[in-house]
């Protein structure tokens, strides 16, 4: 499993990300924006919404994103048979760090796997990956702020003890 941060450059989910997380203010000069009704509703949904940590698969092609931090590996495990763990010992937990190497628009973590199913069979969930399988996407997790070039951004990230989600937090 491996994570990283990509800009995600044309996409039709990348304006709602945008304005929900990177470039929304109520200080907006717009009718809309600046209406007292809109600005209950922002101040309810903030209230009542927990957004920490929201992910969801994202399907999209190469062209529509741009690297730009490095790759780190979260963590590996044999499948067959799959081993089994002491508690806090599971090899998909713990922090790792990421460089982000250059400003981004619409920055986004992923989370990804690749599978060796022999040594000349691999299958990738990341579509900029040359062993790709289109019928799987990556995990997109959205960050809290945009990360600034040259900064570091960990990864922190636990399997749950049924090993069936991987909460991720890019923070």
């Amino acid at each position: 499993v491996f994570a990283e941060v990509v800009d995600l450059l044309h996409h039709p989910a990348k304006h709602r990300i945008e304005n929900a997380f990177y470039e929304f203010s109520v200080e907006k000069e717009s009718e809309e924006i600046n209406s007292p009704m809109f600005k209950k509703f922002l101040s309810r949904a903030k209230e009542t919404l927990n957004l920490k940590n929201l992910s969801f698969p994202l399907a999209f092609e190469k062209k529509q994103v741009q690297k730009i931090s490095n790759t780190c590996l979260l963590g590996s495990m044999p499948l067959n048979p799959p081993p089994i763990y002491q508690k806090n010992k599971h090899p998909l937990r713990g922090k790792k760090e990421l460089l982000i190497k250059k400003p981004a628009q619409c920055p986004v973590g992923l989370i990804w796997f690749r599978v060796n199913l022999c040594p000349e069979v691999t299958l990738s969930s990341n579509p900029c990956e040359e062993d790709a399988c289109e019928h799987w996407s990556p995990i997109l997790v959205l960050l809290k702020k945009k990360p600034e070039s040259g900064s570091m951004l960990s990864v922190k990230y636990e399997l749950d003890e049924n090993e069936v989600y991987l909460d991720c937090n890019f923070c």
